[in-house]
């Protein structure tokens, strides 16, 4: 077999148009995304026996921004049980570039122990305290000082407001061709009363219409259609957000 990646590309290329064009996966996706919120699917898988509490096919895309970003600085707000820390550190560390900074206001001291504990924790720095906190902006200036690729993954409170206000918060920080993402778009899309615990986000106010108010304000990001095109089964639909000037 020779191996030819120009024509390779151009294969590939045709297949994503024909998978963004498909109504048959768009509604099997539908379908799968809605009950896959509900049975809180995206909780069940783990990095290095850390929750990561993202799907498998959005840790895949990320994996790819990163390596094709390189960022200096990555920046995650909601750390949770720190699975997606350690994914996003084991790829820098793997590309020999960059730091996550994750920021969490409720940072549990074990998680904490662990992240430290961790072959990667030179590649991690946490900070505990509200994602949008004036203070923040004083710690991202100095970390981010002469570096010149950043990049930013939200995923802390989902409401509308505090989404919209991390949005214009880090907007100022990402840098030209790189990405701000933006976690669990998907309760924009699943419709209707998300079952399980009580949560002050619906199928009409979360990080979606947040993501929509955003781009209307900001003609500097967009969203990365070829992203949307293949990717289906997602919790973050539409969440990938470029800057493009």
């Amino acid at each position: 077999m020779t191996f030819n990646r120009k024509k390779f590309e151009l294969q590939r290329r045709k297949y994503l148009t024909s998978v963004g064009k498909s109504k048959k996966l768009k509604l099997y996706s539908q379908k799968f995304n809605e009950a896959a919120v509900n049975l809180s699917y995206v909780y069940l898988w783990d990095w290095l026996g850390e929750p990561i509490l993202q799907s498998p096919s959005d840790i895949m895309i990320i994996q790819e921004k990163l390596f094709e970003i390189q960022p200096d600085i990555l920046v995650e707000t909601g750390v949770a049980w720190g699975g997606s820390i350690l994914f996003y550190a084991t790829i820098l560390d793997n590309i020999n570039k960059g730091k996550v900074l994750g920021i969490d206001l409720n940072l549990d001291k074990k998680i904490i122990n662990k992240l430290k504990k961790s072959k990667f924790s030179k590649r991690i720095k946490l900070i505990k305290n509200n994602s949008v906190d004036i203070k923040i902006d004083e710690i991202l200036k100095k970390e981010i000082k002469k570096k010149k690729k950043i990049m930013v993954i939200l995923d802390s409170n989902h409401t509308h407001e505090h989404v919209l206000n991390e949005l214009n918060f880090y907007s100022q920080y990402i840098t030209k061709g790189s990405y701000l993402i933006v976690c669990d778009t998907i309760l924009n899309f699943v419709g209707g009363k998300i079952k399980g615990r009580k949560r002050p986000w619906n199928s009409k106010k979360n990080p979606m219409s947040a993501v929509n108010y955003f781009l209307k304000e900001n003609k500097n990001f967009q969203i990365d259609k070829n992203i949307d095109k293949k990717l289906f089964f997602s919790n973050n639909q539409s969440g990938y957000i470029k800057k493009i000037r």
